[in-house]
């Protein structure tokens, strides 16, 4: 059984994690700056002292999300477990964390099979980026036997490994009833309608979802396609 406890992330990592976005670029500087309610151009002055403002400001809040989020995951579990081993074709047995946290992106840290839930999220919302991520932990369980050659840090931004295990989630949901956990798009907008050739990413995932035997087997398609394809603007 895969478990999620959802506890509020702590200060020192609440102002670690939104830094470590924030050194990225200015673009994800500027979108958390907007939802944060400060301004982009001094976004890194004070920053500790601003992110303990409002951390605290909003402690209470994140504290009661955690309560409504768990009961909403909890009623959802045995559900999610069950369509995931549908989908991989087995049972899993690993313990996640949820941090519920001001930051606008949802990291995931699969390390530490952990993840970043915002606290304003409604429970849609909240069960679908849970879903998402926890189908990333299964999937990369399957892929390092399927792939043991192939490194750990391949697994993140911006190889291949880690971009396709992004457009899988599409297939994952779409042929399961994960689907029915929200009416939102299960993964990132653009692979559905970025193209390569004539078909949209999501579609390409679709269909090789279709024609594989079995989840390692979708694995090696999806693989071996991408790694023949330039994907350079497909990694964002």
């Amino acid at each position: 059984m895969i478990n999620v406890k959802f506890e509020v992330i702590d200060l020192e990592s609440q102002i670690k994690t939104l830094k470590s976005f924030i050194d990225i670029s200015d673009d994800y500087a500027k979108f958390i700056a907007e939802n944060l309610g400060l301004e982009a151009s001094s976004i890194t002055e004070n920053f500790e002292e601003k992110i303990e403002k409002l951390y605290n400001k909003n402690l209470d809040s994140m504290q009661k999300r955690c309560i409504v989020f768990q009961k909403a995951w909890d009623k959802k579990k045995d559900f999610i477990n069950q369509e995931l081993a549908k989908v991989f074709g087995q049972t899993f047995d690993f313990n996640c964390v949820a941090r519920v946290n001001i930051n606008p992106i949802f990291p995931r840290f699969l390390d530490t099979k952990t993840f970043d839930i915002h606290f304003e999220c409604d429970e849609d919302c909240m069960l679908l980026n849970a879903a998402h991520e926890i189908s990333h932990f299964a999937w990369f369980e399957i892929f390092a036997q399927n792939f043991p050659s192939v490194p750990f840090r391949h697994y993140h931004m911006p190889y291949t490994p880690w971009l396709i295990s992004e457009i899988a989630v599409e297939p994952i949901f779409r042929f399961s009833k994960l689907h029915t956990l929200s009416s939102k798009l299960p993964t990132y907008d653009y692979f559905y309608t970025e193209k390569i050739g004539e078909q949209t990413v999501a579609e390409i995932a679709n269909n090789l979802y279709k024609e594989s035997k079995n989840i390692k087997d979708f694995q090696k398609k999806m693989l071996k396609f991408f790694n023949q394809e330039k994907t350079e603007t497909l990694i964002r």
